[in-house]
């Protein structure tokens, strides 16, 4: 097994465990839909379940590297950690959060958002850190993860729901449009 094997089974195991938050998620929607669900939660929940196997996946990209140390195995494992902490705040656990997922929504958002923004930067060190891989990302990587990190700093200040809404739209748009579309070896396993 080589360091990579092994440090990519840790990782897997904590992406699964943050894909067991949002799954038990979804459920938890899904059984109160007799009280009403909320419309913004579940749109960032959503966003969680084409998030996380997008992680998984551009994790794969670390395989590259031929002799690992310490610190980079330290920032690999920081940052599926860093995915999972996000997945938790936005989950809610107690039956009374559960209750209201507006207002949990309102209560968690600062956290959920600048953590949000720290994975953001993480993944902006996650590409420069990986071998070869900023010239993978194109040009407009940069901007485009500044425009990230941003919107959520605002959006950890923001309590319009209207801005909220545009968030979650904005943040639809880059997960899809240039995460899944802007590299030319998305799909590939070489």
């Amino acid at each position: 097994m080589s360091t990579f094997d092994y440090l990519s089974v840790f990782i897997s195991i904590v992406v699964g465990l943050a894909v067991v938050r949002v799954l038990e998620g979804v459920v938890t929607i899904l059984d109160r839909r007799s009280q009403g669900v909320d419309w913004l939660h579940a749109a960032w929940i959503g966003f969680f379940v084409l998030y996380l196997p997008y992680f998984w996946w551009f994790t794969f990209d670390w395989r590259r590297v031929d002799e690992w140390r310490l610190p980079i195995f330290l920032f690999v494992v920081f940052f599926s950690m860093l995915a999972y902490l996000t997945t938790a705040v936005l989950v809610p656990t107690r039956e009374a959060d559960v209750e209201d997922l507006s207002g949990y929504f309102m209560k968690v958002h600062s956290r959920f958002f600048i953590l949000m923004a720290l994975t953001s930067a993480t993944d902006v060190a996650d590409s420069f850190l990986k071998p070869g891989n900023m010239a993978d990302v194109g040009a407009s990587y940069l901007p485009v993860m500044a425009v990230t990190i941003g919107g959520n700093l605002v959006a950890a200040r923001s309590t319009s729901r209207r801005f909220h809404r545009a968030w979650v739209t904005i943040s639809y748009l880059i997960l899809v449009i240039f995460g899944f579309g802007a590299f030319a070896d998305v799909f590939s396993v070489g």
